[in-house]
Formats: C-alpha cells, sequence, structure tokens
C-alpha cells in the first residue's frame, strides 16, 4: 500500500489475447497518459506482448507481462470409448484430471500470482481494462487482498454465470462505455448503482499533432490523386466488426466509382474470417480497391487523407472510439445503427447511421456524401464541435479519476 500522502497505486489489468490492439488498449493508454500524477500512479499488466508495450512503458511507472498456462486439452474421448482403447477405458480418470489441471492452472495458479504481482507492488486499487471480472483470476486477487476493485466494461454483457455474478457483487464500480452497455449489465443482474457511465474520451490536439504528411502524401501511398474516394473503416477483422458488409458496398460503388480505395486497417484475429472475405475480394476483381493494411499507428493521418469513414458492426458496438477520432479529424461516418454508435453519431447532423448488414443502404449513404460534399463537411464540422463538447478526453480521465477516490 502507497504511504500517506503517496500517490495511490492502480493496477490495470488489461486481459486481450488475441493477438490484435484494440480501443481497451489505445482508451487505456490515452488514461493513464492523462492521469494526475500527484494522486495516482500507474502500473500496467498485459497477458501478452503487443505493438503498443513500449508506448505503456513511456507512459506507466511499469509494465509487467503475465503468462498464463494454456488450457490443457484431450482428444475425443467419445470415440476413444467407443473404439475400446486404453484411452477410451480411461476417459473418465482422464476428464477429471484435466478438469482438475485447468482449474489449477487457469484459476487457482494465476490468482495466486497476481496477488503476488499486487502484494509485491504494494497496489491500491485494481482497474480490470475489459468487462465485469475479466479476467477471474485477478478479481479474485484483489478480494483475497482486499484491495479495492473497479471494472472498465467495454463489451455488450450476453450473461453472467453465478460464479460471475458472486464476483461481481464484491467489485466497487464499474465504468460502463455507453447506455448501451450499462443497460446490459444491469438486465443481467449487476447493481445499477455500481454502474457508472463514463464514456471514453479524445484528445483532438493530440491526435493533431500525430498528423505530420499532407493527406495528398497519404493519399499517394495508396494509389489516389485529388476526387477519387477514399473510405477508412478501422477496426480489428473478425466478424462482427462487418467487413463483409463494407466489402459487399464496394461492390456495388464500383460502377460509379471505379477509382474508389476502401481502406481496411485493424489485426486480423478471425483468420478464417479474413481468408473468406480475401476469397470475395478476388471473386469481384476488387483487388485494386480494397487494401488491407493490418495494424497501423498513423491512423490520425489515414483519418485526414480520408472522405469518409466507415463503422459496419453487425452486433451492438460497445462504444466505437474510431467515431471519435473521425470527429476529431471533422470527417462524415457511415456507422451502423446498433449500441454505441446511437449515443456518438447524430443521424442526419454529424454523420448517417444505416442498418447493419446492409451493403446496398451502406452505399447509398456513401454515394450520398460523396455527391455531396458540402453536406459530407457540414457533418464533419458538427461532429467535432460534439465531440469537443461531450466527449473530451478530459472530462472522462475527470470522472474516472472520480470513481478511484470513491473506491479508496
Amino acid at each position: 500500500m502507497s504511504g500517506n500522502g503517496a500517490p495511490k497505486r492502480v493496477l490495470y489489468v488489461e486481459a486481450n489475447t488475441d493477438g490484435t490492439i484494440g480501443g481497451s488498449h489505445t482508451c487505456l493508454l490515452e488514461l493513464i497518459r492523462g492521469l494526475d500524477r500527484s494522486r495516482f500512479e500507474p502500473l500496467v499488466l498485459f497477458y501478452e506482448d503487443n505493438a503498443l508495450v513500449d508506448a505503456f512503458q513511456e507512459a506507466a511507472s511499469e509494465v509487467v507481462i503475465f503468462h498464463k498456462p494454456r488450457v490443457f486439452r484431450l482428444p475425443s474421448l467419445k470415440r476413444a470409448a467407443r473404439e475400446g482403447s486404453l484411452m477410451g477405458q480411461l476417459s473418465w480418470p482422464l476428464l477429471l484430471g484435466k478438469k482438475g489441471y485447468n482449474l489449477a492452472s487457469q484459476l487457482l495458479v494465476p490468482t495466486a500470482g497476481l496477488a503476488r504481482i499486487m502484494k509485491e507492488r504494494r497496489v491500491d486499487l485494481v482497474h480490470l481494462n475489459n468487462a465485469v471480472v475479466h479476467p477471474p483470476e485477478a478479481a479474485m486477487a484483489a478480494r483475497l487482498l482486499g484491495l479495492p476493485c473497479l471494472v472498465h466494461q467495454r463489451a455488450v454483457c450476453e450473461g453472467l454465470g453465478p460464479r460471475t455474478k458472486r464476483l461481481a457483487e464484491g467489485l466497487k464500480a464499474v465504468a460502463c462505455v455507453s447506455r448501451h452497455v450499462m443497460e446490459s449489465l444491469v438486465e443481467n443482474g449487476v447493481e445499477a448503482a455500481k454502474c457508472h457511465l463514463v464514456y471514453d474520451g479524445c484528445d483532438t490536439e493530440a491526435l493533431a499533432a500525430r498528423v505530420t504528411r499532407p493527406a495528398a502524401e497519404v493519399r499517394r501511398e495508396f494509389g489516389l490523386s485529388n476526387g477519387q474516394p477514399m473510405l477508412l473503416l478501422v477496426g480489428n477483422v473478425k466478424e462482427w466488426k462487418g467487413q463483409r458488409t463494407a466489402v459487399e458496398a464496394a461492390v456495388l460503388l464500383r460502377e460509379r466509382y471505379p477509382d474508389l480505395k476502401l481502406l481496411l486497417v485493424g489485426g486480423v484475429s478471425d483468420e478464417a474470417y479474413a481468408g473468406s472475405l480475401r476469397e470475395r475480394i478476388a471473386e469481384a476483381g476488387l483487388e485494386r480497391n480494397i487494401i488491407w493494411c493490418g495494424y497501423r499507428h498513423d491512423v490520425p493521418e489515414l483519418m485526414s487523407a480520408a472522405d469518409i469513414v466507415l463503422h459496419t458492426s453487425i452486433e451492438p458496438e460497445p462504444f466505437g472510439i474510431t467515431i471519435l477520432e473521425a470527429a476529431a479529424s471533422s470527417k462524415p461516418i457511415v456507422a451502423t445503427e446498433i449500441g454505441g454508435p446511437l449515443e456518438t453519431v447524430q443521424d442526419g447532423v454529424t454523420g448517417l447511421l444505416v442498418p447493419p448488414a446492409e451493403p446496398q443502404l451502406l452505399a447509398e449513404a456513401i454515394r450520398t456524401l460523396l455527391a455531396q460534399p458540402a453536406l459530407a463537411a457540414g457533418f464533419g464540422a458538427a461532429a467535432r464541435e460534439r465531440l469537443e463538447r461531450l466527449f473530451s478526453l478530459k472530462a472522462h480521465i475527470g470522472q474516472v479519476e472520480q470513481l478511484y477516490s470513491a473506491c479508496l
């Protein structure tokens, strides 16, 4: 524990393990950079190495990579039992052994390891950065040590098991990134009094400082000259993010805009889905129109050069930090009308909302903005003004710090 008068030590736990960088990473980094260091000292624990570790090491007092053992799996015991093999005859002892090993390796041992890390580093508060009691071992370690635990709920809650509900009872507070997320938690049994609406924030000045190349230079990188449409979709490549809808919309737009470019920015966390997208792009002959960019550090520069930013999730998006980044660049956005975008996009004012998984309607919205540049510019300007009024990073950090004070 920190001494009297010393800044309180906050341990942030980021549990993503799919090899990608997403909004949970970038939002956490901005929060840590802006914390009042006279009151709070940030330490960060990751469950895997990632492309932002160096940035976190500059921003935090310490970064720890915590390696959790892999789940132990057995081949099909039912088949072995049918075949009468030795493994089949030992199926029940093997199954019990597997369950016992996984209980120890996935919960008990990690809980002990995290408790040791928290104790050695004299942590005052634990901040889980993904979802309610995820990972459970971090919540359990905090409870064992009597440490207050706060959760940043960055996912829509689709149900909580009995164990998760019991652990959630011990939480001090839950910061929900949208009303949609908060309502999903309350509907699934999390105490409403513990849930607080804390929108993610965006630092417009910091993003502007990261734009070091003229838009024309960025566009040339992708073979674009002035007048050729550039669409930008930022998000890790997974089915619910809806990249397929954007690809199908590009098919529909190609006749009118043969030189259109659609940039897909984000790491691949679902290889099968990415493979099916590549097949569809090749089948449609759009290899020159759709560019796979992978993870990029220069998203603000891509935003500055784009004509329209797309957000195409086909399941409710918890929040969608990309929408704020587009607003910071005064860009119009076309987003799906489910989840967080209903709170961050004003339809017909800061952008256009369309139903999910409807390529025809997405293409129509894009056509509207490309055909009316004055309308698109007006949307972008309104989005920037609304961002500064409702979604500033300073306000976000202030709300989180207030929750810390209430928890300690």
